[in-house]
């Protein structure tokens, strides 16, 4: 038993004994668990809590760092942005004037491309020039009358649409008080040159004339040819000086170069292939500067009347736009409230129906006894190809005239938003440069500016060479060197050329407007020229005695009226004379028909004095040639100082 029982004592005490082990390492395994739960998750409660707070910290330390910072950042553009806009404003001008530069640049290259072209094509048409007939003077003057029709229509055409026709034409319908009414030269010349046709050419070419003094020479003499000679050349030496001028003007306000410099280096361009090609360089050069004309002028259309400151032509018409414009035409110009109310439509009013006449059959009449005309039409082929080309040429400057008619009154219907009329147009001899720079984008305003360029060219080379055939044909030969060989003539001719564009030169750089010089040209060719012209062609019994009276009536008429353009006083004051200016006696209008009562008055002098004089010892019929048999030498040394 007892044995029995100390081994029951010893399992049971055993099994306790394990037990308890395993229920102390439990428990110690649970409450160690749990402690660590425990701590665990205050960990990771302080973590979280720690981390919020680190992180919200954080976020106001930047917030408050970001909120310093933009103060000082604001603070520091108040205090610098003076300086900084300064600096790029100097930047971004520098940058503007750059480019501007640049574009001036490339215009000018532009155009230096096109006056070599003319250049080279001037001078491969003289080679055909000096591969021609006898005569050298003659085959310099009307290129051996070895012209077609083609070239002849484009010559001639090119010929009367040049710079001034251009810019005068464009300066006329701007110009508050005149508009399209009082622009009447596209017209008028247009029907010139159809007159032209019917009454001169064809007479002209078969009697084989070399110039328009010819015909004056026979009749008259040559020392009547030689006074005959002055109102010609100071004719061809206006219209030079017009087209140079704008030229100049155009040049000088798209390029950022001198007005008098781009006058002076046209002028001296123009001069250099007429003095070696002769009527062949200025025929074939003139096909190409047409071409030129047509599509630069109606490129530029387009934009000038899309611009957005351009109101429609329609609604100006016969108002100015209410825009500022009107201010801007009556601040640009000095002109009547009549005047600018009437839009670029323009309008005639009852008191200058008379100054409108006399204009119009000045422009009309007087367009056709010029030696640039003649040297077209006597250069034909034929007698019918003259007044082919006659008729041809009359129609296509009608329609060439469009484009500068649009173009200046787009001018005059800008609403005026950016006030370059104010601002720029001091002189309205410039809108049309002033609308290609405002109304067009700048590649667009170079190809206008080629356009005026072409124009200038085609008449430039024309006007210097038929002054200069004139004076060394039908003055220098007859009365200075009776005796000089065709080569000694071709060098005087050649002078000749030079003296005249100087000349041009000069007039252009000093006298203003475009379209007065433009005017001006037709003035003495039509009160004094043209009735000697007639009567030599189709008076046959006229002689110079005749001649010489009839030249000093006209002339003596039509100086005493004056010229406020040229600043000649008018010493005799016709019915509705008007002065235009408050206290300059020098600014004034003849609203009476000088230009005409001087033309007609010369002509009835010149046929009264002819029928007087026709049996007396200056006098005589003229023979089968058409010449006076006694003045076959001209009008004598006495008789010259009895007349004056």
């Amino acid at each position: 038993r007892h044995t029995k029982r100390r081994k029951l004592l010893k399992t049971n005490s055993i099994r306790k004994h394990l037990k308890r082990p395993k229920l102390l390492k439990t428990n110690s395994i649970g409450r160690h668990i749990k402690r660590h739960k425990l701590l665990k998750t205050n960990s990771i409660r302080r973590h979280i809590k720690r981390h919020k707070l680190l992180k919200t910290n954080l976020i106001r330390r930047h917030l408050k760092r970001h909120k310093l910072l933009k103060e000082r950042l604001l603070t520091g553009c108040k205090t610098y942005s003076s300086s900084v806009l300064s600096d790029l404003f100097c930047i971004s001008s520098g940058i503007s004037e750059h480019l501007e530069d640049m574009a001036d640049i490339a215009a000018l290259i532009s155009i230096g491309a096109f006056y070599l072209i003319i250049l080279v094509v001037g001078l491969i048409a003289s080679r055909k020039n000096n591969k021609t007939a006898s005569s050298k003077t003659e085959e310099t003057m009307v290129a051996g009358r070895n012209i077609g029709i083609t070239v002849g229509v484009f010559t001639c055409t090119a010929t009367w649409v040049g710079g001034g026709f251009i810019n005068g034409t464009a300066e006329s319908v701007f110009e508050p008080g005149q508009g399209l009414v009082w622009t009447q030269a596209p017209v008028a010349y247009s029907a010139s040159l159809l007159l032209g046709g019917l009454l001169f050419a064809r007479r002209m070419r078969e009697r084989r004339y070399v110039t328009m003094l010819d015909p004056l020479q026979k009749a008259f003499g040559d020392r009547m040819c030689a006074l005959l000679f002055l109102p010609c050349l100071l004719g061809e030496l206006f219209w030079s000086a017009a087209i140079l001028a704008a030229l100049g003007g155009t040049v000088s306000i798209l390029v950022d170069f001198s007005m008098d410099w781009s006058i002076v280096l046209s002028a001296g361009i123009a001069v250099v292939y007429t003095l070696f090609g002769g009527l062949y360089s200025v025929a074939y050069t003139d096909v190409a500067q047409l071409i030129f004309i047509f599509l630069g002028l109606w490129t530029v259309v387009p934009f000038a009347l899309t611009h957005p400151s351009v109101s429609p032509l329609a609604s100006t018409a016969f108002i100015w736009p209410s825009s500022p414009n009107s201010t801007a035409q009556a601040t640009a110009k000095t002109s009547t409230t009549a005047a600018t109310t009437s839009g670029w439509i323009g309008q005639l009013q009852p008191s200058d129906r008379w100054r409108y006449a006399d204009s119009a059959l000045m422009l009309i009449l007087g367009g056709i006894p010029w030696q640039v005309y003649f040297q077209r039409v006597l250069s034909q082929r034929t007698a019918a190809g003259a007044v082919a080309i006659s008729a041809a040429s009359g129609l296509a400057v009608l329609l060439m005239s469009l484009p500068p008619v649009l173009i200046g009154a787009a001018a005059a219907s800008a609403s005026n938003s950016s006030q370059w009329l104010i601002e720029d147009c001091v002189d309205s001899r410039f809108i049309l440069p002033l609308a290609l720079r405002h109304l067009c984008p700048r590649p667009v305003a170079i190809v206008g500016l080629g356009a005026v360029s072409a124009a200038v060219m085609s008449s430039a080379d024309s006007t210097v060479l038929s002054s200069a055939s004139m004076f060394c044909r039908n003055v220098f030969k007859p009365l200075v060197w009776p005796k000089a060989s065709e080569g000694q003539l071709v060098w005087v001719l050649r002078a000749s050329i030079l003296a005249a564009g100087a000349a041009s030169a000069g007039l252009a750089i000093s006298i203003r407007t475009i379209y007065g010089l433009w005017f001006l040209c037709s003035d003495l060719v039509y009160v004094v020229v043209l009735p000697q012209l007639t009567a030599s062609l189709y008076l046959p019994w006229t002689n110079a005695g005749g001649s010489l009276a009839g030249y000093l009536v006209s002339l003596t008429l039509r100086l005493s009226a004056g010229e406020s353009l040229l600043g000649l006083p008018a010493l005799v004051r016709w019915p509705n004379y008007q002065l235009t200016g408050e206290s300059d006696t020098n600014d004034f209008v003849q609203q009476f028909p000088v230009r005409t009562v001087s033309m007609l008055a010369g002509f009835a002098a010149l046929m009264l004095v002819s029928l007087l004089s026709k049996t007396t010892s200056y006098g005589g019929d003229r023979g089968e040639d058409g010449v006076n048999d006694n003045q076959r030498t001209g009008v004598s040394k006495e008789t010259l100082t009895t007349y004056l």
